[in-house]
């Protein structure tokens, strides 16, 4: 009878080896919750960005993504670039879901959704969730932005007395807080937030049920748990810490009571299947599985895949992939390093470097309005550092030469002044530097942006991708050659 008991004990506990696993292994489960979501949401589209944001994070679908792509950029364009007056988690939630798409939310449809983000007032009135998704987009693909500082101490500001966090009232919800952990993740290292992070995580610890589970408002459910495993994962927690352990349960172990045969998650014990408990289940496991291989967060996009597929192994890989994690460039596809750069290609990063600003002005005939470049070119020309070709036309598909880019960056950096560096006489060809081109080429040149080719610096001849990529990010960093 012992013998028997015993061994039935040890077949329980195999069984249930799965589900205590910490590190949410079951990559199965994991797609089958996955693919659960995708019959729900077959052809996505505005408005079905969690689902995407699922779908390409936890199994990196690149043709669900790609399906999504080609759904939200006409669908920007319907809205002519507003999404909501008010309710600007909207733009924050499509700015995430492009970015795991792999391609860059500043211009969807010819739009620049993340300008909206910049607007600190507007996305403040939303509530403390608009600054901590106004944060999570901003940071997902690493888009310019000098709003963030701000965005940051409003966090901290909103902070209760009691540690946590929460969208209305003196008293910590488990989901509010458990967001801000998320949003506030890639600013540890700061006194403050480090301060902040560790209240917060005490708060949540006393939160926690005997069950292993968390309740907002009164209600034990799945998508609180959910939450706090994705604030765990991304601040690198494991689930195994002590401080999140009752009773020898895991949250993991609570969250996975509610999940269903086929693979959906219902929101309280019981109930049926609910989609926002589904997706928010299946996006914890997949940040378990990234912690677990050692992965950034399910929010740090630019780090999830390779930028383009024709740039590993070329002499400029690293610097193209620096260039689209500054969101100079979009990801996906070919990068076509050896091809020329366009003029409306140029002008569109050099906007992007510059926060892409608002710019105002009378259009150039061979721009539409529609057009990728657009702004960029009305930028181009109001700043002065990239005009038209002449008063009428901008030739967006016209080519550069080295000398043109560096040019243009001097006019960006205001156009200093810089004698002729001793490093110039080493190149053969010096001399033949254009006249309009020379204080740029002087100062690229002591600035380090600019190397030769053979001893031989060509600034008359035509621009590559890599090369204009390499001096961007050069340019952008302040390195030296």
């Amino acid at each position: 009878m012992t013998r028997r008991i015993l061994s039935l004990l040890l077949i329980v506990l195999l069984l249930a080896a799965p589900v205590c696993a910490a590190a949410g292994q079951d990559t199965a489960g994991l797609q089958q919750s996955v693919q659960t979501c995708q019959r729900a949401v077959p052809a996505p589209d505005y408005g079905t960005e969690w689902i995407v944001i699922l779908s390409c994070t936890a199994g990196d679908d690149t043709a669900y993504g790609a399906r999504y792509w080609a759904a939200i950029g006409p669908s920007v364009a319907q809205r002519q670039g507003v999404l909501d007056s008010r309710r600007y988690t909207e733009y924050s939630r499509v700015v995430l879901a492009v970015t795991a798409a792999g391609h860059n939310a500043a211009d969807v449809g010819g739009y620049d959704l993340t300008a909206p983000l910049q607007d600190t007032e507007t996305v403040a009135r939303q509530g403390i969730n608009g600054v901590c998704y106004a944060l999570l987009a901003l940071d997902s693909g690493a888009y310019p932005s000098a709003v963030r500082s701000g965005y940051v101490e409003a966090l901290l500001q909103a902070q209760l007395d009691d540690g946590g966090w929460a969208f209305s009232g003196t008293h910590a919800d488990v989901d509010m807080t458990a967001i801000a952990l998320q949003a506030l993740a890639p600013y540890r290292g700061q006194e403050a937030v480090d301060t902040a992070i560790e209240s917060g995580l005490s708060r949540l610890s006393a939160q926690q049920k005997a069950s292993g589970g968390f309740a907002s408002y009164g209600t034990e459910n799945c998508e609180s748990s959910a939450q706090v495993i994705l604030a765990l994962c991304q601040l690198g927690i494991g689930l195994d810490d002590e401080r999140f352990v009752k009773h020898g349960r895991t949250v993991l172990e609570a969250m996975q009571a509610y999940r269903l045969r086929d693979g959906s998650y219902c929101h309280v014990a019981g109930g049926e299947a609910a989609n926002t408990a589904t997706w928010q289940a299946a996006l914890a496991l997949c940040s378990l599985q990234r912690l677990a291989d050692g992965l950034p967060g399910v929010y740090t996009m630019t780090a999830r895949y390779p930028a383009f597929s024709d740039i590993a192994g070329h002499w400029a890989g690293s610097d193209i992939e620096k260039a689209v994690q500054l969101g100079l460039f979009d990801a996906g596809g070919v990068f076509r390093p050896e091809e020329e750069m366009t003029r409306g290609e140029l002008v569109s990063a050099l906007w992007r470097a510059a926060g892409s600003p608002k710019a105002t002005g009378r259009a150039f005939s061979d721009v539409p309005s529609g057009a990728a470049c657009y702004t960029a070119a009305l930028w181009g020309r109001s700043s002065g550092v990239m005009h038209g070709v002449d008063a009428q036309r901008f030739d967006p598909s016209g080519r550069l030469t080295r000398a043109q880019l560096v040019t243009a960056l001097w006019r960006m950096a205001g156009q200093p002044n810089a004698p002729l560096p001793a490093a110039a006489k080493q190149y053969a060809d010096w001399s033949s530097t254009p006249s309009w081109a020379e204080p740029a080429m002087r100062w690229a040149v002591q600035a380090g942006l600019i190397n030769g080719i053979a001893g031989q610096l060509r600034p008359s001849n035509p621009l590559t991708r890599a090369q204009a990529a390499v001096m961007l990010v050069r340019s952008l960093e302040g390195s030296k050659a």
